[in-house]
């Protein structure tokens, strides 16, 4: 045990410059000149490469993101109302649809329209408009029974876009 710590009570001789040297040094041993070489060809190799200006949205075409469309969130949870406000940011007109009151509260200053309704009801859909979006996306994730009826319904409604969050693989089918 004393023979370990020789060393740490020799450096407390050191001058600061001596100091810097084994620290240097003990690093360098710590990672490997072989590693420090490849990080430094590895920065300079980056630092050639000129990435794209601008907001790019994956999945969809230029055409697309810039036209407005009329959305539809189904399902106001953390993810329902993280795409809700996304959509939103991107200019977007959003219906966000929960059947609690609290979530649906939080995103009404946000979001176009916050509406409070059983969306596995054909007849609460229909008069909170949802037959008008361009896109519904579903995110109930907690029950596939309802998920499943709610995209069923909005087929019904002639809704030609319908994103649905799958929680299981079988779910997803």
């Amino acid at each position: 045990m004393g023979e370990a710590c020789a060393p740490v009570s020799l450096v407390g001789q050191f001058a600061a410059g001596g100091k810097a040297l084994v620290i240097a040094m003990m690093f360098m041993g710590r990672i490997g000149p072989l590693t420090l070489a490849v990080a430094i060809a590895r920065r300079r190799e980056l630092a050639r490469v000129r990435h794209p200006e601008g907001r790019f949205l994956i999945g969809w075409s230029r055409r697309h993101s810039l036209k407005r469309k009329q959305c539809g969130v189904i399902g106001l949870g953390r993810f329902g109302a993280a795409m809700a406000m996304t959509l939103t940011e991107l200019g977007h007109d959003v219906t966000g649809v929960d059947g609690d009151e609290g979530r649906v509260q939080e995103l009404a200053d946000v979001i176009s329209h916050a509406l409070q309704i059983d969306a596995t009801d054909d007849k609460a859909l229909r008069s909170a408009g949802i037959q008008d979006v361009d896109v519904a996306v579903v995110l109930i994730g907690e029950n596939i029974e309802s998920s499943l009826l709610v995209v069923m319904q909005l087929r019904e409604l002639g809704i030609q876009t319908i994103v649905a969050k799958a929680v299981t693989p079988l779910h997803g089918r």
